[in-house]
């Protein structure tokens, strides 16, 4: 009974579709109808409706830059679902590219009726929250998808479609707001040459590619004598060689007519395991298939399957299965490198939830000499891309970045000539942090993290663009000039006078020096044991948060939150969790307490930037009476002088004070009494 019931409810479903959701503007702020639904996230912040790609998106401002974007799955991606109907699902993407919220809105999926509770379905696609889109669609591709399928073995159609459209929308969005990087090599093209060609030649020649899936590698060794499961070969038959070859040049050129600009791939199964399965008969969705390239995944329909054909050559072997897929998404390039990937599924038990799992995936590149590659010029290919519009819209915030970069170059390659005059020196840079603090943290919310290390490192060992980066204007520059700038004068340069949230706690401890009696100054100060314990910290969260980051980045950047960054200058202290909000005002007292407190003890970036600083080249200068003196090692705020004047590269933040105190006639000894100049080796320095 419960099987006939299911059946009517997917004969009903197939009708005609009723109205679908859709999101609309209402008194300023974004609403779900029919339903009345009032989406949560981002508040606080000015919606206004766009379109990309010609869909319909709402995006989230706040201080006239962008925070998030709400979208409903099937006004980005009409995949239909089990029922026929698609999956009207509501996304909430951060403009970092974080999935913060899924809510399903509305679904015509008969699970109820077949044994599966309604929550299932809401639990799984609750999985996506928290995570990065390049993440989710790096995993799915590789294989390693940290979204479990265990919950839903009885509907895996519904959960594959879920997938599928929350993937789409949110990469459609990321790649248009530069987070992704758009599909490349459109310029690339297949050949038109056609060559007479036997079976086995196609093969010699890979534009029929082969690849097999032994018994054992699915049920274990003890198998090896059993027939295959995938003896599969596959390719492109938009390229004639092959598909004139296979098919007949009358029904090669009929297919082609029928799909205009549409790739169509060739399947060809003799194992005892079948690619299609049965997911296409009773959901329209061909569940055991997906086609992956780049960071798109494509997924096929029922609408997308030919199997009437006949193969011509009659060299070939034998062929129990067969079909022809043609390629849904215009962004697929059949000359650009793809893989295929069936997923295989055996029953461990006897019961329908007793499944294992195996992705098994099939490279195909095009043989280069059937791939056509126009040589463009340089100007040509970079003018149109994302990177190039995002550095064209903001040149000129980039110029007075670049010109404050510039400034403080000259500063340290000049350091002693201008750190002769205290005040001076004092009041320039303090000008200088605060035009940090208005520049780069208010203005543009550039402010570099230890998550841009993490995420370089992902890059290189997944072997992603490392050219995303160029669309951060301000991180690519910054980034550029921290390595240089440490390298030469240690983590001074940034650190001490580019860094906008190390800034802000400097002018707040420079403001409570000067409100605040000077015989009050030290009562606050740390003492030295704790000074001593505390200031390897952050090498060890550095390592730590490093390390976790190549196991999982998300855990790495959820850990990262202890850089008060973020809530800082991106998000605000308002619109965080409590306990961040709670964490950010006691690291803001304990920089009134300790100059500098979260820079010298917590700071994971700093901590990398020490580390970095042991390849200083330019070091501050030094007499050798700086071993007997103790005037600069009492003076230095940030204590990284020693007890016998040695200046710990680690520890100095660049103020200049101990070189300005080196000058001074009034302070320095051997400048006050020329006798002492004399015993001292009158004028030499040597390096801390």
């Amino acid at each position: 009974m419960r099987i006939l019931l299911a059946g009517l409810v997917v004969l009903l479903a197939t009708g005609p579709l009723v109205a679908q959701s859709h999101l609309e503007l209402r008194d300023g702020e974004p609403i779900v109808l029919p339903q009345e639904h009032a989406p949560t996230s981002f508040a606080g912040s000015t919606w206004q409706q766009l379109e990309i790609n010609g869909k319909p998106v709402m995006e989230a401002r706040r201080e006239d830059e962008p925070v998030g974007y709400l979208f409903l799955t099937h006004e980005l991606d009409d995949m239909v679902a089990y029922s026929g109907k698609p999956l009207e699902i509501l996304v909430a993407l951060s403009a970092q590219g974080i999935i913060e919220k899924v809510d399903l809105i509305d679904h015509h999926e008969p699970i109820l009726l077949i044994g599966i509770p309604e929550q299932v379905l809401h639990d799984y696609i609750d999985q996506f929250e928290g995570r990065h889109i390049e993440r989710l669609l790096k995993d799915n591709i590789a294989g390693e998808s940290q979204i479990s399928l265990d919950g839903v073995s009885g509907a895996t159609v519904t959960a594959l479609v879920a997938d599928q459209v929350v993937f789409t929308g949110a990469r459609i969005i990321s790649q248009q707001i530069g987070v992704l990087p758009r599909d490349r090599g459109r310029e690339v093209h297949l050949s038109d040459q056609f060559e007479p060609m036997t079976w086995e030649q196609l093969v010699d020649a890979g534009l029929l590619h082969q690849t097999t899936l032994g018994a054992a590698q699915v049920r274990g060794p003890e198998h090896a004598d059993e027939q295959d499961w995938l003896n599969l070969y596959y390719g492109v038959i938009n390229q004639p060689t092959l598909g004139i070859n296979l098919l007949g040049e009358e029904v090669f050129r009929s297919m082609v007519a029928d799909h205009p600009g549409k790739t169509l791939l060739i399947l060809l199964n003799n194992g005892s395991y079948s690619f299609r399965g049965s997911g296409f008969v009773r959901g329209g969705i061909f569940d055991r298939l997906q086609l992956t390239q780049g960071l798109e995944i494509i997924r096929f329909r029922d609408s997308d399957y030919i199997y009437q054909f006949r193969v011509k050559l009659e060299d070939g072997p034998h062929i129990s299965e067969k079909a022809i897929y043609v390629v849904p998404s215009d962004a697929f390039n059949a000359a650009m490198p793809w893989e295929l990937e069936v997923l295989v599924m055996e029953r461990v038990h006897d019961t329908s939830k007793s499944k294992r799992w195996l992705h098994y995936k099939a490279p195909f590149q095009m043989p280069s000499d059937y791939v056509v590659t126009p040589k463009l010029a340089f100007g040509e290919l970079v003018a149109g891309s994302m990177a190039a519009r995002i550095w064209s819209e903001k040149k000129v915030w980039i110029g007075l970045y670049a010109a404050l970069w510039f400034v403080v170059v000259l500063t340290f390659a000049n350091r002693e000539r201008i750190s002769k005059n205290r005040k001076v020196l004092e009041r320039f840079h303090i000008a200088v942090l605060a035009i940090s603090i208005l520049l780069l943290g208010i203005g543009q919310k550039g402010q570099p993290s230890v998550v841009n290390i993490f995420t370089f490192v992902d890059v290189l060992r997944s072997g992603s663009e490392v050219s995303i980066f160029l669309s951060e204007p301000f991180l690519f520059i910054s980034w550029i000039m921290i390595t240089i700038t440490t390298i030469l004068w240690g983590r001074g340069p940034f650190c001490g006078w580019i860094c906008p949230y190390g800034g802000m706690l400097e002018i707040i401890h420079w403001m409570r020096n000067h409100l605040v009696p000077r015989k009050w100054h030290h009562w606050w100060e740390m003492s030295d044991t704790w000074h001593h314990r505390l200031k390897y910290l952050p090498y060890f969260i550095f390592v730590a948060l490093l390390s976790i980051s190549v196991f999982s980045l998300n855990l790495a950047e959820m850990i990262a939150e202890l850089e008060p960054f973020k809530t800082t200058w991106l998000v605000g202290v308002t619109n965080r969790p409590w306990y961040l909000a709670l964490y950010w005002g006691w690291l803001l007292i304990m920089g009134l307490v300790t100059v500098r407190f979260f820079c010298r003890y917590l700071c994971p970036l700093g901590g990398y930037l020490a580390i970095l600083a042991h390849f200083q080249i330019f070091k501050l200068p030094r007499r050798n009476f700086c071993t007997v003196c103790k005037i600069c090692t009492k003076g230095c705020s940030t204590r990284a002088i020693d007890d016998n004047g040695v200046i710990d590269a680690k520890e100095c933040f660049g103020c200049l004070e101990c070189t300005n105190q080196m000058y001074d006639k009034e302070v320095c000894p051997p400048l006050i009494k020329p006798d002492l100049w004399e015993k001292y080796e009158e004028g030499e320095r040597v390096a801390s």
